[in-house]
């Protein structure tokens, strides 16, 4: 199958982010030790090995604090679809912000409805591109969770970048170890995961271009904050880009049931309150942290 041929202004048009990045779901038991060497060095070095002795793929490590960096350059990762997916568009999300401020977090969003039109995604990642993905999942799966040193101790979040140093753009995932746990027990389902997994906004950037070693990217130490604030804002944009509602549901609501879903399920109590702002109807409502656990959702 040919390969597009890409130029930034033309990748920024596709708008690629929805489409492209998919999260392998393989994490049904536990792994085979065998497969990852048994050495004292760190967790970034063990897949950094691991990715090259056993399918000689070339990645790059860093540790943040309580974070793992991994960075895959690759190159023509995208191509025409061989089957389009087609989807119904009801709702325009046009502005979803997500701040976790002090004692306040804010969601503030402008939905509207659109006349219903039936759209397609018309592009896919290679075959090369998924298998080479998909193994370094495996990698990185497979290190968190064999891996019994001290060095792996109270690793929190992983963030995973696909970049295609060819055609200047990446794709970042954020993931939660204890998340990666739950799917690999069972706990949760594949689709919960890949809601769970926060997927940045599309990266376009001519420093990518030949950036064999992710030398360009800002290394820091991922807070719980500000993962659930992405987290946050991507359900919202899956449930009504995709979507997952249907029309003429209350858009007020389903935000606050999202927002306060997440909160729940990490059990996050660092705040007082939470502030939604619907900028198309400036319809505006708090919530108390008090009556968020207590009545909203159970």
């Amino acid at each position: 199958m040919m390969k597009l041929k890409l130029s930034l202004r033309s990748l920024a048009k596709l708008g690629l982010l929805l489409n492209l990045f998919f999260i392998p779901i393989f994490f049904l038991g536990c792994t085979n030790n065998k497969n990852i060497p048994q050495s004292k060095t760190g967790i970034d070095k063990i897949i950094v090995d691991t990715c090259k002795q056993k399918y000689n793929i070339d990645v790059t490590t860093r540790i943040s604090g309580q974070t793992l960096w991994i960075y895959l350059p690759l190159e023509d990762i995208i191509e025409k679809a061989q089957k389009e997916e087609k989807f119904t568009e009801r709702y325009s999300a046009e502005k979803i912000d997500t701040d976790f401020a002090e004692e306040t977090i804010k969601i503030d969003y402008l939905i509207r409805d659109v006349p219903e039109t039936e759209k397609t995604h018309q592009v896919s990642y290679t075959k090369d591109a998924k298998d080479k993905i998909n193994r370094v999942w495996k990698v990185i799966h497979s290190a968190i969770f064999d891996i019994k040193h001290s060095f792996n101790e109270g690793m929190q979040f992983f963030c995973f970048v696909i970049a295609d140093i060819k055609n200047g753009f990446e794709v970042k995932q954020v993931a939660y170890v204890p998340d990666l746990k739950k799917i690999s027990y069972g706990i949760i389902l594949g689709n919960e995961f890949q809601h769970r997994t926060v997927t940045e906004d599309l990266n376009i950037s001519f420093d990518i271009t030949g950036d064999k070693t992710g030398k360009h990217l800002e290394y820091h130490d991922i807070t719980l904050n500000e993962f659930l604030s992405g987290q946050i804002k991507q359900r919202i944009k899956q449930k009504f880009q995709r979507p997952e509602v249907d029309r003429n549901i209350d858009i007020d609501q389903e935000i606050i049931k999202t927002t306060i879903y997440v909160l729940k399920v990490y059990d996050f109590k660092d705040f007082s309150e939470v502030e939604f702002n619907n900028l198309l109807t400036n319809k505006n409502s708090t919530l108390g942290k008090t009556l968020i656990w207590k009545d909203l959702v159970r």
